[in-house]
């Protein structure tokens, strides 16, 4: 049981959180089911290649810190991802605002008013 959390179970909560952040799958757009069943695929496949850790009791309070590890570091991969795409986005609308198309996003003509 020991060594089937440690090569299962933790990949399992940082793909899982990582996939919970990122901007595609984690909209509400995607049932959570459905995120939960590519995580849980995505662990089958990743699994083998995990390499083997010592045996962990499952309900230790050291299991419990390396869950909460695991937990931060796939959330914090997922928003480095959130952050690599908004740069490409934050790219573009200065690329459009400095060739003209990005003033009807900013000034509504017929009101004369600032629009988000």
């Amino acid at each position: 049981m020991g060594a089937w959390v440690g090569s299962f179970l933790f990949p399992l909560f940082r793909i899982t959180s990582f996939f919970m952040v990122i901007p595609v799958i984690g909209t509400q757009l995607i049932p959570m089911r459905v995120r939960m069943s590519l995580a849980f695929v995505v662990t089958i496949l990743v699994a083998p290649v995990v390499p083997s850790v010592a045996p962990i009791d499952a309900v230790s309070l050291n299991a419990l810190f390396i869950v909460i590890q695991q937990v931060l570091i796939g959330s914090l991969l997922g928003f480095l991802f959130v952050m690599l795409m908004q740069l490409f986005v934050v790219a573009g609308q200065m690329i459009a605002m400095q060739m003209g198309l990005g003033f009807a996003s900013m000034v509504d003509p017929t009101n004369g008013v600032s629009v988000p």
